[in-house]
């Protein structure tokens, strides 16, 4: 379950819909003009993600290599982890990451809290977070959204939802090369 939001401005959210599809379905799409320039292939984006279940990360780390666009993975185990990852990668003592995944449901500091921390340091104020969780909660997904996230993925049960996070994932990491504001996905 994913929709995608393009912001014009702090007061308009307009659904962002190719010609065409279904406005009820939840599959991500790329816009068809939409391609992937030569440099995208020698740029490694930076990930970092965040989730203390060893499963769990090791499916997106194997969701996010599906989409076929390079990446440099770093794998935090919970909440004070990724905060200390942010602030060594603040000194420029490893890599700043392009994108963070966060889990929710974290032990110590919530996914909530870490976003919130990833927001109130400078460097990282625009950074792209997508919120992944098994929760459904809409209050979950209210409080992402008004924390910053930039997308809210739900864990996949299934192949087709594997299939659409793949999707997903493929669309921030496209959008984050080329510069682009990464749509909203909720």
């Amino acid at each position: 379950m994913v929709l995608l939001w393009d912001f014009k401005d702090d007061s308009e959210i307009i659904p962002v819909q190719p010609p065409g599809k279904d406005p009820h379905s939840t599959v991500p799409f790329l816009p068809e003009s939409k391609t992937v320039s030569d440099s995208f292939q020698r740029r490694e984006m930076q990930v970092l993600i965040v989730d203390d279940n060893k499963g769990d990360a090791r499916m997106v780390r194997t969701l996010l290599e599906a989409t076929g666009m390079p990446s440099n993975i770093t794998l935090a185990g919970d909440g004070e982890g990724a905060i200390r990852i942010m602030e060594r990668a603040s000194m420029g003592q490893c890599p700043a990451p392009d994108l963070v995944i966060l889990d929710i449901n974290l032990p110590g500091k919530s996914g909530h809290d870490v976003l919130s921390s990833i927001r109130a340091m400078d460097r990282f104020a625009k950074t792209c977070v997508a919120m992944c969780s098994s929760s459904d909660s809409d209050d979950d997904k209210i409080q992402a959204r008004e924390n910053g996230a930039n997308a809210y993925l739900l864990k996949p049960m299934g192949l087709e939802e594997m299939e659409e996070m793949v999707e997903s994932l493929r669309h921030i990491l496209i959008s984050l090369h080329e510069g682009a504001i990464v749509a909203k996905c909720f």
